[in-house]
């Protein structure tokens, strides 16, 4: 398994880029400003998909993802390429089976 890189800093504002969907066909990662909504779209290499230390999302050898919690390590939940991540990043639902 290999960590996706699940946040960086928007060029445009500052604010957190996050992620809205994730390509496997076409290797790609689309991240949108939760701030000013700038969107951009990274490669794998580029988001960082090879590289294991980024947390959270882990890409999985089926090219699937698992959302793993950051405190307990726990995953919650499987994921696709059509899942919206969104609602991960609201503080109450991060991680709703073992953090509330």
């Amino acid at each position: 398994m290999k960590r996706l890189k699940e946040v960086y800093r928007c060029v445009v504002c500052g604010g957190d880029m996050h992620i809205i969907k994730f390509d496997k066909e076409d290797r790609k990662v689309y991240y949108r400003c939760i701030k000013c909504g700038y969107e951009e779209t990274l490669t794998f290499e580029e988001a960082g998909v090879d590289d294991e230390d980024y947390g959270f999302f882990i890409l999985k050898e089926d090219g699937t993802l698992i959302w793993e919690c950051p405190d307990s390590g726990l995953t919650t939940e499987n994921v696709d390429g059509n899942t919206d991540f969104e609602h991960y990043y609201d503080i109450d639902n991060l991680c709703p089976d073992c953090c509330e």
